[in-house]
């Protein structure tokens, strides 16, 4: 008896240990993403958008702001919300299942996507000019960390794919538009 007492014991502790590492490396993964996320919404940053449309952007541009409710500065310039689904890493595999948040600002232009896929949390991001994809196991070390002209370059690109949900950030005075679709 004592020894299915100690087995008992031993498995408890060993749970306890887990589930507190676990916890340990959710908290160390989320700090610097709570930082980010205060740089990306700081309102000190926040730049002000074109406000004449007409004669700055291409006419579609124009039309489709309008029509969303961004050519007037309204509340569409930032943005949070929450994604489930399913990434594979190869077709051959299982996909795995993960619940993502994702943060856009057209103030200070970028965004913070972190998703969990437990064990493994991820995070893709664009602040500052500057990309970052991050991979970790369980916030206790990283699997994969990269930041390069190239990540900045695909960050940037995703960033302005992300606008059509914070459409005022098209009329950022950075962005030039050149209309090339003519009738």
């Amino acid at each position: 008896m004592k020894f299915f007492r100690q087995i008992g014991l031993t498995f408890g502790v060993l749970v306890l240990t887990l589930c507190g590492l676990g916890v340990l490396g959710y908290m160390s993964f989320q700090g610097p993403i709570r930082q980010e996320k205060a740089r990306l919404f700081k309102k000190e940053n926040r730049q002000t958008f074109k406000e004449a449309l007409s004669h700055t952007l291409p006419m579609q541009l124009a039309a489709y702001l309008q029509r969303v409710g961004a050519d007037q500065n309204r509340n569409s310039a930032q943005v949070k919300f929450q994604q489930r689904g399913k990434i594979w890493n190869s077709p051959e595999q299982e996909a795995l299942t993960f619940s993502a948040r994702e943060h856009i600002s057209a103030y200070h232009p970028g965004f913070i996507w972190y998703a969990n896929l437990f064990p493994v949390y991820a995070r893709d991001k664009f602040l500052d000019n500057n990309g970052e994809m991050w991979v970790n196991m369980m916030g206790l070390g990283n699997i994969h960390r990269s930041s390069s002209p190239e990540v900045d370059q695909g960050s940037l690109m995703r960033y302005l794919g992300e606008l059509v949900w914070a459409p005022s950030g098209f009329r950022d005075e950075k962005i030039q538009w050149d209309s090339t679709l003519t009738k």
